[in-house]
């Protein structure tokens, strides 16, 4: 029994991050001129400048694309405020998940 809600707690924990991570995206999806995918790869890139020290250049490569995105981009306030439902659904779900991580832990005999 409390594997399976270890396992449960862990899905939970998975997907609830997952639905604020695709809030976040749909709140903030006015500020950047990608799509979902073209974002995750922008990441990347950001992520890959800033580790090899090149901090000035990552910059630079925001600034290029927040210039474009608001050139390109108007919000949508009814997708803005449905990411914000996502992002307080998913943070509903890590507490739940939380919730049964401590009670496995807490009935678990010693």
């Amino acid at each position: 029994m409390t594997k399976a809600i270890e396992v449960t707690a862990a899905a939970l924990g998975l997907f609830g991050g997952a639905v604020g991570a695709y809030g976040t995206y749909l709140l903030t999806k006015w500020y950047q001129p990608f799509r979902f995918w073209g974002l995750l790869g922008a990441l990347g890139e950001i992520l890959w400048k800033l580790v090899t020290g090149r901090k000035k250049q990552a910059i630079e490569k925001i600034e290029i694309a927040a210039d474009f995105a608001a050139f390109l981009n108007e919000e949508n306030k009814a997708t803005s405020l449905f990411g914000i439902y996502l992002v307080l659904i998913g943070f509903g779900i890590q507490v739940l998940s939380a919730v049964l991580a401590t009670a496995v832990a807490l009935l678990r005999p010693s």
